[in-house]
């Protein structure tokens, strides 16, 4: 507001704030997931209501972990731990990464990732939220936050089968494999 001497007065439940609730007086510290919205009041009429979202990204410690996660397209996930870089197109800037146990696909469509990774290339902090498309789950970035752990990083195809695939293909997918057993006609 631009009024002197105004108020502000503001909710962390979502909820509309009201003179005489809550006074902004110091700053306001978040550390959950929280819909901030505040007012400023005077002698005048009270200023439109202003809202923010603040979304604090959940802890993975690993491509399994993430990808068992509700696919909601707004809950943001943080991967803490490296996870190599096994294949990248320039088509929306994905990339394909894995770890030890499940690997996933990064649709950076907006080019929020600033770093250039190579093939083999460590990565940490990846910030984004799930969503699919066409059937295949996907990773959203949302914060410039990715950094480059580790280079040079060998990268060993996982040796499976049509079969074992079939039995569960959500296990394989977005990872490098070599198939072993398989006949062309």
């Amino acid at each position: 507001s631009a009024t002197p001497n105004a108020q502000i007065w503001y909710t962390t439940d979502g909820s509309t704030p009201q003179m005489g609730g809550t006074l902004y007086t110091q700053p306001v510290t978040l550390s959950v997931n929280t819909t901030l919205k505040a007012i400023a009041t005077s002698t005048m009429l009270p200023s439109a209501i202003t809202t923010a979202n603040y979304r604090f990204p959940i802890p993975m410690a690993s491509i399994l972990e993430l990808r068992a996660n509700t696919v909601d397209n707004t809950t943001i996930y943080k991967l803490t731990n490296e996870v190599i870089l096994t294949a990248k197109h320039t088509y929306r800037n994905q990339m394909f990464v894995q770890d030890a146990n499940a690997g996933i696909m990064i649709d950076d469509q907006n080019a929020v990732i600033q770093i250039t990774p190579n093939i083999g290339d460590g990565i940490t902090n990846l910030t984004g939220y799930l969503t699919t498309y066409d059937g295949m789950l996907q990773f959203i970035p949302v914060f410039n936050n990715a950094v480059i752990s580790s280079t040079n990083n060998p990268i060993v195809p996982i040796s499976t089968t049509l079969s074992l695939i079939n039995q569960n293909p959500a296990s394989f997918e977005s990872r490098l494999i070599r198939l072993h057993t398989v006949g062309f006609d």
